[in-house]
């Protein structure tokens, strides 16, 4: 049994070549005949973010720590909305090539979960511009993301390949998985503090057991800390900080169990892939 795994992983590393292809031809795809191309995966990143941090930033009269609040969270969540939704249609979209010639089909999702991992690197670059911009200082604590960005790539892989694998049989679930993003956006406190809310309210309770919000608390919290707004000033309530070893390990137990089970059910679909596409 481990002679049989070890020469499927062996057989699995010779399309790493293939697969950096594809991660290539992925984001020079989504840029295809723009002017400025690739240097887009810079500048959409920051102009969205500003365009989102300065309208909330205005109509909630915040600045500063709470414009990097937003910017943080939106990073992580549009890394696991970009790399899940482009593996939706990583199957069917290559119908083609997945019935001409034999290529293991896992890599169609990861591609796409790489690709959006370079482009969350670009991401980074922006927000950086933006911490100089407002002149707010950077913490050692930052680098801390490096440990934990490797449980949220399993993370959103494992939903990026359950996803893909499901899309193949149920084509209606790209339709509910919209709906449930936008769910999954409000839920995971990017545009308020949960440090804001009402004690006595259970929706922070709630919160804190989604996954998704526990990623992006520990990306606030190694590059900004914790603050409270009062009567519109900005109460630092912790500067950065690394959270209890703790909740590293939870991160990794939802990376790595969301990465098995996406794996199980890509692979115990995938043999009958040809029939439904």
């Amino acid at each position: 049994m481990l002679n049989q795994r070890i020469a499927e992983l062996k057989r699995k590393l010779k399309y790493r070549h293939l697969l950096g292809q594809m991660v290539v031809k992925n984001i020079k795809k989504k840029y295809k005949r723009s002017v400025l191309g690739v240097l887009w995966t810079i500048l959409h990143p920051l102009l969205y973010m500003f365009v989102l941090t300065e309208v909330f930033a205005f109509l909630l009269g915040r600045a500063g720590a709470s414009r990097l609040y937003i910017l943080t969270g939106l990073l992580i969540f549009q890394f696991v909305s970009e790399a899940t939704n482009h593996c939706l249609n990583s199957i069917t979209g290559n119908r083609g090539l997945i019935e001409k010639v034999y290529v293991p089909k896992l890599l169609f999702p990861l591609s796409h979960v790489l690709s959006s991992l370079i482009n969350l690197g670009f991401s980074l670059i922006a927000l950086i511009v933006v911490v100089l911009a407002l002149l707010f200082p950077i913490s050692w604590t930052a680098l801390m993301f490096f440990v934990m960005l490797p449980a949220l790539v399993l993370f959103a892989a494992g939903i990026g390949f359950a996803l893909a694998a499901m899309f193949v049989y149920f084509r209606d679930i790209s339709h509910l998985y919209s709906v449930f993003m936008t769910l999954w956006m409000y839920a995971s406190a990017i545009f308020y503090n949960l440090n804001d809310l009402s004690k006595d309210s259970v929706a922070p309770k709630i919160i804190k057991y989604n996954p998704l919000y526990r990623f992006i608390a520990y990306f606030r919290a190694v590059l900004i800390g914790e603050f409270k707004v009062v009567d519109g000033e900005i109460i630092t309530i912790r500067a950065p900080y690394i959270p209890q070893f703790r909740e590293l390990l939870i991160l990794y137990g939802c990376g790595i169990i969301s990465f098995i089970i996406g794996a199980f059910i890509f692979n115990r679909l995938k043999n009958k892939f040809l029939l439904y596409l």
